[in-house]
């Protein structure tokens, strides 16, 4: 049997160019476009990350274009923000400082009210009860509300008005 012989290949004509196919070429995502879309995912609408990541003649990607090649950066890039945001908040509740040996109690505080659920509640307002009701009209308020709100006013600069002295 005659060994077999390779197809033979057309030779390019002179002066020909490769034929490129219709419209612009195709997107070829790079590893910083992933790493910015990841990082702007968590900021950003996805038509504002479009106007910063381009083609590499300058112009912008279309939404349909980042959608296809960024999806996974895309679901994943506020998920890994709030991540190292609460990481940090956590480390600064809990790390001691010279200032706050026993960690940063906004940091806590913070903390607590967003992820434990804690509340602030009014001044003698129990979890679970409705707030104290102020008194509508003096003859509600008892020596103890009258002593308050004299206190405030004084506090305020209320106060009798001078009198006027009147030239003669």
């Amino acid at each position: 049997m005659p060994p077999k012989s390779e197809p033979l290949k057309p030779s390019p004509k002179l002066g020909a160019r490769a034929k490129r196919g219709r419209g612009r070429p195709a997107f070829k995502p790079l590893p910083e476009h992933r790493r910015n879309v990841e990082f702007l995912a968590a900021v950003l609408r996805e038509d504002q990350i479009c106007q910063i990541i381009t083609h590499p003649d300058g112009t912008p990607i279309s939404e349909n274009t980042l959608r296809k090649h960024f999806r996974v950066e895309l679901d994943s890039g506020h998920s890994k923000a709030d991540a190292m945001v609460a990481q940090g908040l956590y480390r600064n509740a809990t790390t001691a400082t010279a200032r706050y040996p026993g960690g940063d109690p906004t940091s806590q505080i913070f903390w607590l009210k967003s992820r434990a659920r804690w509340r602030t509640v009014e001044r003698g307002e129990a979890l679970g009860d409705e707030p104290l009701k102020q008194p509508e009209t003096p003859e509600q308020m008892d020596d103890q509300d009258t002593a308050r709100r004299l206190a405030y006013l004084l506090a305020a600069g209320a106060g009798p008005e001078p009198k006027k002295k009147i030239k003669a």
